[in-house]
């Protein structure tokens, strides 16, 4: 039987300073920014009702949550609490914070949701205008405004500016006898004032505030927990689909939070900071589990409501497989030259690259006929644009259930999200900066193929990407083309960019392609030959440059790149120009 009751705000937060009310640890930390905090506090200081609170008494032989503190409570002992809140920790978080811990309150501002610390006074005479809105009454001083942090800290600002601390709401005496003695010679009618701020906010509001709350018995079963916890929580848009999991699991004493934490850091490389698979999130590892799991009961599905259905053993079983599948797909991008999340075009068509590894099998995945087929796979989705926005991953990973069958040789015909797939000669004009999946593609395959750095003619592995700072530069700098009123649609698009080390690109600057390819030369000891040898592996024709015809340059190097999409894709691009170069 569920109780309902209410009690003291005051009370409550003697139970959460000594550790008898906690939170399951499969809570997420506390987010509530300034503004919101303050909302909260001048309701209190109204009477205004805050809504009831959920927690679940402890005790249970059958359900064994791990608990933790409210941030900002310190016991000096491990405390085995009475209570778990399973609804109502944002509020009370907040309030303890505000009301009864000795420290300021750590948030965030409301707009860039910068981190702040805040100490919380309430305006005596303010707080006291019925005309006056009682959340604008309250006071909030940073400490990144330092001067005037230190100053209110002093009792003797406090009661000059009338600043009455929410800190003392439950233990005033002293602070009235200091305020009243202060304001005693001075100014007598400030004492009364501050009788009648007691009176109707200190007493008559936060101290006889309640708090309603509905507490479920020890006794009441997992599953019905779980179910509890998840209505309770569904209208809240912050609550992802991997919070309430995680509630799910906690009933089986499993951390879902601290697995995938762990499963992160062993995917990054120990948190590498730009690092291919970065943007792989954990809804989209659930999302993949889901389907692995569902496909294996002939009936693949991962919506969000499909992944509250998934069984702590089924998560453990296929998180393992598709993490270590994911290890593959590393080796594969580095061989594909895609070396961070940066130029990972398509992060669902990588879960979808995962789930084919699994359902193909590490031998075969490792093959040179299965390598061949996976990577024109790859190129083709990545040029074609049917992995990008707009498209659910739930519908990728589904679609792209049948690429293993085709991978393997039971279909003749590349599934239809790659299969179907189309690049336009239109579109290569159109590609001008890393926002574009195609432009991430081409500038792999320009390093993939074979282009070597200009200045130190060696070919980019993933050790010199990194060490020599490797990016897509003008061949004709920008300064130049300007100089000589080329069209900009042109000479900033992929056609006049190449992979180049950032000590090489200083070396361009602004110059003109012969000028600069002496010093380079010069700089790098090297012969003409040698450099017109590092220009082609660039799909560069070194006469165009010599020449510093720009015209002639541009067009050779983009037929070159088509034929180079082409070879990748294993299929013709579309040639949907009559202009040979439109804009």
């Amino acid at each position: 039987m569920v109780n309902s009751d209410k009690f003291n705000l005051r009370d409550c937060l003697e139970d959460i300073k000594n550790g008898n009310i906690q939170l399951p640890d499969f809570q997420r930390d506390w987010k509530w920014d300034d503004e919101t905090i303050r909302r909260l506090l001048g309701s209190v200081s109204l009477s205004y009702p805050i809504g009831s609170v959920l927690l679940l008494e402890t005790g249970s032989p059958d359900v064994k949550f791990k608990a933790r503190l409210i941030e900002g409570v310190e016991v000096s002992k491990e405390v085995i609490p009475e209570k778990l809140i399973l609804d109502g920790q944002q509020r009370l978080t907040a309030l303890y914070q505000a009301l009864m811990s000795n420290q300021p309150v750590s948030t965030t501002t409301g707009h860039k949701k910068k981190s702040i610390k805040v100490r919380y006074y309430l305006q005596i005479e303010d707080a006291l205008k019925s005309d006056y809105r009682r959340d604008d009454a309250i006071v909030g001083v940073t400490e990144d405004r330092q001067k005037k942090y230190l100053d209110v800290l002093a009792p003797e600002k406090q009661y000059e500016d009338r600043l009455y601390p929410l800190t003392k709401i439950f233990d005033p005496f002293d602070w009235e006898q200091g305020y009243c003695k202060y304001w005693e010679e001075r100014d007598s009618d400030q004492i009364k004032l501050y009788k009648e701020f007691r009176q109707k906010v200190i007493d008559n509001s936060f101290g006889k505030f309640v708090i309603p709350y509905i507490e479920l018995p020890k006794k009441t079963p997992k599953p019905a927990i779980s179910q509890i916890f998840l209505r309770v929580n569904q209208s809240n848009e912050k609550l992802k689909t991997f919070d309430l999991l995680t509630a799910q699991f906690a009933t089986d004493n499993f951390s879902l939070r601290e697995d995938w934490k762990k499963r992160q850091k062993e995917l990054t490389n120990d948190g590498k900071e730009k690092h291919v698979f970065n943007k792989i999130d954990e809804s989209a590892f659930l999302t993949a589990v889901t389907l692995l799991a569902t496909e294996s009961q002939n009936n693949p599905k991962c919506r969000d409501t499909d992944i509250l259905d998934l069984k702590l053993e089924d998560y453990k079983k296929w998180s393992n497989e598709i993490q270590d599948s994911l290890k593959e797909i590393e080796k594969f991008l580095y061989e594909e030259k895609v070396f961070t999340e940066q130029e990972v075009p398509y992060t669902s068509q990588i879960m979808s690259m995962a789930i084919a590894c699994i359902k193909i099998g590490l031998d075969d995945w490792k093959i040179a006929g299965t390598k061949n087929k996976i990577s024109k796979w790859f190129w083709s989705g990545i040029f074609s644009g049917n992995y990008g926005s707009g498209i659910t991953l739930e519908k990728v990973l589904i679609a792209d259930l049948q690429v293993p069958k085709w991978i393997l040789g039971r279909e003749n015909k590349m599934p239809e999200r790659a299969g179907n797939s189309s690049f336009y000669k239109s579109r290569l004009l159109k590609l001008k900066n890393r926002s574009s999946a195609q432009f991430k593609g081409l500038s792999a395959l320009l390093m993939r193929d074979g282009c070597r750095d200009f200045l130190t003619g060696s070919s980019i592995d993933s050790q010199k990407y990194f060490d020599e700072d490797i990016d897509m530069h003008h061949i004709f700098p920008q300064a130049w083309c300007k100089k000589h009123n080329l069209d900009p649609n042109k000479y900033n698009s992929v056609v006049n960019k190449t992979q180049l080390s950032a000590e090489t690109n200083r070396k361009i600057g602004g110059k003109s392609p012969s000028e600069y390819l002496k010093v380079i030369m010069k700089e790098g000891k090297m012969g003409k030959n040698q450099m017109e040898e590092i220009l082609r592996s660039h799909n560069i024709e070194p006469s165009h440059l010599w020449n510093d015809d720009f015209d002639k340059f541009f067009a050779h190097r983009k037929e070159a790149l088509i034929q180079k999409i082409e070879k990748a894709m294993g299929k013709k691009v579309i040639d949907d120009l009559d202009d040979p170069m439109p804009f």
